[in-house]
Order: C-alpha cells, then sequence, then structure tokens
C-alpha cells in the first residue's frame, strides 16, 4: 500500500481515513504501519517551528559541506528564494522590489549590492506562513540536489516539509 495523506475538514473525510488504516492493517499480514498525525497544521498561520527547526538544520548542513556559515546561506536562500514567494503574494513587497531592481544599472554594482543586500536582511522568515515556508523549504532542497548537496530531514521533522 502506498502512502496515503488525508486533510481532516469534515467527519467523511474521517471515516475514509480510519477504513484506510484498518484496511492496511487486515492486509499487512502482521507487518506493523508506521501512522503519523499532524494536529493544528494551516497554511495561513505563521511557520511552524518544526519548519524552522528543519530550515536551520539544513543551513548547518550546509555549512559543515561548503564552509560559508550558515547566516550566510540564511541570506542567500532569502534573496534566491524567499524574496520571489513575498514579491508572488505581497503587491507592496513586490513594488519596493520592483524599485530596487530598476536601480540596477543606475548605480554602481557595489551600491546596488548593498543596498539589495540590506533589504534582504531586514526580510524575515518568520513573516512566512506554514504554506510558503513548505515552498521555501522544497526550493531549498530542490537547490541542494541539483548543486551536489546532500541534506537530511530527521524523521520527527518529516511532515514539517
Amino acid at each position: 500500500m502506498k502512502n496515503q495523506s488525508y486533510r481532516l475538514i469534515n467527519a467523511d473525510v474521517a471515516e475514509n481515513c480510519f477504513k484506510a488504516i484498518h484496511q492496511a492493517v487486515a492486509d499487512s499480514k502482521g507487518t506493523p504501519h508506521n501512522v503519523l498525525v499532524t494536529i493544528g497544521i494551516d497554511d495561513d498561520k505563521a511557520r511552524s517551528l518544526a519548519q524552522n527547526r528543519l530550515y536551520w538544520s539544513w543551513l548547518h548542513e550546509l555549512e559543515s559541506q561548503n564552509g560559508q556559515d550558515d547566516e550566510w546561506w540564511h541570506c542567500y536562500f532569502k534573496r534566491l528564494f524567499l524574496s520571489a514567494i513575498y514579491a508572488r503574494d505581497d503587491g507592496e513587497y513586490d513594488k519596493m522590489a520592483e524599485s530596487i531592481r530598476q536601480c540596477k544599472g543606475l548605480i554602481d554594482d557595489e551600491h546596488y549590492e548593498s543596498m539589495a543586500m540590506g533589504v534582504i536582511k531586514k526580510i524575515s522568515t518568520t513573516t512566512a506562513n506554514t504554506k510558503q515556508f513548505a515552498e521555501y523549504l522544497t526550493k531549498i532542497e530542490l537547490w541542494a540536489v541539483a548543486n551536489g548537496f546532500g541534506l537530511t530531514t530527521p524523521q520527527e521533522l518529516e511532515w514539517a516539509r
């Protein structure tokens, strides 16, 4: 039986979930199954502490593999991925980001980079909701694979992605 996920939005979905568990037990012929239950995940809520824990564990792993410290990776990924997520989801942020992009070529590269990094450092992951942060984690994980870095996800944090 393949992995299944149920978002318990009503009694019918819960009943289907319980039926799937009962069927898995009946079909298992004594083989144990793991059932993972997460409570209270809501896409509109602030990113979870578990998501944040996973994020920083990945940044520490990258630090140990590459030598750049975790704060460097934090800024790098905020600039590479999180700023685009915020620009897509927040019109005011998008206007500000576009204003900065328009400065490129009008001022020298050193001043542009200084201005851009000043803004990136002010971007906070704490303002991301769980859906945005899950997307952010996925983008980081895909980037790591594409660039030859290994990231591990502890079993207790598998659901946080």
